[in-house]
């Protein structure tokens, strides 16, 4: 009597058994690794921005409360305007605005002359 397809198949996959059983414990530790790595990239930025008037630099004249220019960049940093049009600007490939804010932290520091 001639076996069937379904007992050929069957008869295949008895005798790989423990190739596809070390196949698949192989694939699960590889995403498992992969999982512990964390995140694939970070980065760091420091920005200075001042609110001195063009005009006042140019003549020499233009005292900046380095209070007042630590103020606006952490209203700046925390904007949520500026997470949103960052979004629109990569098409969307980094997320909503609301999920580019939660991934990002700003962290104040105050820089001297």
């Amino acid at each position: 009597m001639k076996p069937n397809t379904a007992q050929l198949v069957r008869g295949a996959l008895q005798r790989s058994a423990w190739l596809l059983v070390i196949l698949v414990a192989g694939v699960a530790t590889f995403n498992w690794q992969r999982q512990q790595d964390g995140p694939l990239y970070t980065a760091s930025a420091s920005v200075i921005l001042s609110p001195t008037d063009l005009a006042a630099a140019v003549a020499g004249s233009g005292y900046v409360d380095p209070d007042r220019v630590d103020d606006t960049e952490g209203a700046l940093a925390e904007s949520p305007e500026l997470y949103e049009w960052a979004s629109r600007r990569a098409g969307g490939a980094l997320g909503s605005g609301s999920e580019l804010r939660s991934a990002t932290s700003v962290t104040p520091t105050a820089v001297r002359a």
